[in-house]
């Protein structure tokens, strides 16, 4: 299943489950009080085309959890001054963790990303897949004790892995440049490790929806976002929807053969776009220019 970078607005589809619906609702509220401080429940019905009733619920659903909170009174136009509300970043934290080829983090942030805490461990990438997870569970244990009295308030974790993923299952099917990295169950097993709730994204897209929901997209419905590193990947968001593709390999820009005759990529074919001009491959040209 896919999910909305920014929120559809109610009168963007229909929903026949109440449930759904009231989903739909309350993060349309909640995208409007990320946006701006100081509204009323009438500027959020403006903003969002929901009625003043439904606001009103979804305003009660919100400040019962402690993400959005009464701060004062307003100008009144005439009648009773309205009640303001803002959103409260600091309601609840949630985790991420990010494997790389040599390297794990793990933080812990509040809802508007600042950073609370942050482990970073090395790893070995042909240490086998066993090895690999207990670093990264090893990582979020340091970060969660790093945060203090924080950690009881982490409400879910999100991984970020490279290369192919099912996000349905909570796999991690195929990371090229992690020798036998493959079909990788790591949802189950950080849930069962952690007892939170656990999602898991490639890491092109999981640093789009990261500059979509705080950073330099912010805003913005279109993005593409390229990762240049060990890897080179990207991250496509398309009217506030992140883009998978039909199998879900969108974005896997560095795997696109652009030399026939060049070097093999860890993928197994040769002259990828990775091997021609990623990281290493930039580092070695250097190195051959300067020999």
């Amino acid at each position: 299943m896919g999910y909305s970078v920014r929120p559809p607005r109610l009168a963007g589809g229909k929903a026949n489950d109440t449930r759904i619906l009231k989903s739909i609702n309350v993060l349309a509220v909640l995208e409007v009080l990320r946006s701006a401080s100081g509204l009323s429940r009438a500027d959020i019905a403006r903003a969002t085309g929901l009625t003043p009733a439904t606001v009103s619920s979804v305003v009660s659903i919100l400040i019962s959890a402690g993400i959005a909170r009464e701060t004062g009174l307003g100008e009144s136009g005439g009648g009773r001054p309205p009640v303001l509300l803002e959103f409260n970043p600091d309601a609840f934290h949630i985790a991420g963790v990010d494997l790389g080829v040599s390297k794990v983090i793990a933080v812990v942030t509040n809802l508007e990303g600042q950073v609370v805490s942050r482990a970073r461990l090395e790893i070995d990438a042909h240490a086998g897949p066993e090895a690999i997870v207990s670093r990264l569970l090893k990582a979020t244990h340091t970060a969660f004790e790093a945060a203090g009295a924080v950690a009881s308030r982490i409400a879910g974790i999100g991984l970020s892995v490279p290369g192919l993923i099912d996000a349905e299952r909570g796999l991690s099917v195929f990371a090229p440049n992690i020798p036998g990295w493959a079909n990788i169950h790591i949802v189950r097993r950080f849930r069962d490790e952690l007892g939170l709730p656990c999602w898991v994204e490639n890491d092109a897209r999981a640093m789009a929806i990261g500059e979509a929901m705080f950073g330099a997209a912010r805003g913005y419905q279109n993005i593409l976002c390229v990762n240049v590193g060990r890897g080179i990947g990207a991250g496509i968001i398309v009217s506030g929807e992140i883009y998978r593709g039909k199998q879900g390999g969108a974005g896997e820009l560095g795997h696109m053969t652009v030399d026939p005759n060049g070097p093999m990529c860890p993928c197994g074919n040769h002259g990828c776009l990775e091997v021609m001009a990623a990281g290493p491959s930039i580092a070695a040209a250097a190195i051959r220019a300067v020999s």
